[in-house]
């Protein structure tokens, strides 16, 4: 009543009835762009002045509006935010990359990296700040999980006809070339490497969503489809993408047992039910002739000499690249235009290095490398840490052991892709695994407000 001194919200106290949050417009923004990313991404690309508007973009865009709007109202507490040291390493490294426009040779080439790795840093901040509890974990897991299935979907149809999307980077080839690997599978990422290297970060988040958090037929359903990802990633030709693959499987089997897990319940019959899925494909023979194919050739290219690959000797061409610019690096993105002069890079016309950690070193000098390595290996243990901690205590850790799983193969499939900086899901997975750590910091220290929960 006007008058009494009372307002609904304070009746609603009285009673005991906590105020009921707003829509999480922030967080529903960030779950549409990491959805797109890696979903539509390579398939929606509307041209506007020569460059790709994708939805992803749109969103975050909205989402940073939406941060700005938190931060005006002081819904931002830097109390929640345990992760910071990594955060201002990452902050320095683009601080450092605008420098260099000052010495690199090609400023498009530098703008342009520039631009991903901004973009790169804003998902990481997102995912950071906004997925301070499990709950929004779980949404984002599941929403990569869902993605992976769509992309699964995807390349099992071009496995089997030899169809690609429009974005895919198979469409194009000469005859001869299309005949020996015009079925090898790009999904929504245009590219077999990328898609290996997607695939290896994500199978150890679904094998961990398996073993704890799924029973019935939905573990006999997320089972299939591990197995399905299994063949895709021989189907990719992808080597790395396949070793870390299949290490990834190994640390998944290994790691409750380096930390002398509590199993909550016995689930031998899951294992089963993970076997029986792998080998399903094999009752198909032109399914397991060519898988076999795929593994041997895998063994050949492995162990015998390589000195005639382009990729590894501009590879050790950078140790060059360094002695010449006194350890400064060329500048963002012009580790390939300087790579061009070299003969490895005329005859065979690659000029990329092919290795992420060897192009940071490259673009960005000594101090920046052993600043990115020691961020990984502090980022390791601490996500390490906090899962032998959770198994000490025998609570949940289906989200620590997926991302934990996934970083420790990385540096290995890293070296796949052409370059990451503008490989959006990479940056995705460094900040959904900064959002775990910093999730694991504060859980038990953070009071949700009500008044910030857009």
């Amino acid at each position: 009543m006007a008058g009494s001194g009372h307002t609904a919200d304070a009746d609603l106290a009285g009673r005991g009835v906590a105020r009921r949050p707003g829509v999480p417009w922030g967080r529903m923004c960030l779950t549409g762009a990491v959805f797109d990313a890696m979903l539509t991404g390579g398939v929606v690309q509307v041209p506007l002045a020569g460059a790709h508007v994708m939805g992803y973009r749109l969103l975050l865009l909205a989402c940073a509006l939406i941060l700005a709007i938190e931060a005006a109202m002081g819904c931002l507490r830097r109390r929640d935010l345990r992760v910071g040291g990594f955060l201002a390493f990452l902050a320095a490294w683009i601080g450092l990359a605008v420098l260099s426009l000052g010495w690199a040779a090609d400023t498009d080439s530098a703008l342009r990296q520039i631009y991903f790795m901004a973009e790169g840093l804003a998902f990481i901040v997102l995912l950071v700040v906004w997925l301070g509890s499990d709950r929004w974990l779980e949404r984002i897991s599941l929403v990569w999980l869902l993605a992976f299935v769509g992309n699964l979907v995807v390349a099992m149809w071009e496995a089997s006809t030899g169809n690609h999307l429009p974005g895919s980077g198979m469409l194009g080839m000469d005859e001869v070339y299309a005949d020996l690997i015009g079925r090898t599978p790009s999904a929504t990422f245009g590219n077999p490497n990328n898609f290996a290297f997607y695939l290896a970060l994500t199978i150890p988040m679904a094998l961990a969503w398996w073993r704890y958090r799924v029973d019935g037929w939905r573990a006999a359903a997320l089972g299939t489809v591990v197995g399905v990802s299994l063949f895709v990633m021989v189907a990719t030709r992808g080597r790395l993408g396949i070793v870390a693959g299949m290490a990834g499987v190994a640390g998944w089997l290994l790691l409750p047992r380096l930390t002398g897990a509590i199993q909550l319940r016995k689930r031998r019959w899951k294992m089963l039910l993970l076997l029986s899925a792998v080998a399903i494909p094999f009752f198909f023979t032109d399914i397991a002739a060519k898988a076999w194919d795929r593994m041997v050739s895998l063994r050949t290219s492995l162990t015998r000499e390589r000195t005639d690959d382009p990729r590894l000797q501009l590879q050790l061409e950078v140790i060059d690249v360094l002695r010449r610019t006194k350890g400064l690096g060329v500048g963002a993105g012009n580790i390939g235009t300087y790579l061009a002069g070299y003969p490895y890079s005329q005859e065979s016309g690659i000029t990329d290095p092919h290795g992420w950690w060897v192009e940071i070193a490259g673009n960005y000098g000594v101090l920046t490398f052993v600043g990115y390595t020691v961020f990984y290996a502090f980022l390791v243990r601490g996500l390490w840490r906090a899962y032998r901690r959770q198994t000490r205590r025998g609570t949940d850790r289906t989200l620590l052991e997926g991302a934990l799983i996934g970083l420790i193969v990385f540096p290995v499939v890293s070296f796949g892709p052409s370059s990451l900086a503008g490989f959006v899901f990479h940056w995705f997975f460094l900040g959904y695994c900064l959002a775990v750590l910093n999730n694991y910091r504060v859980r038990h220290l953070s009071i949700p407000d009500s008044v910030c929960q857009s």
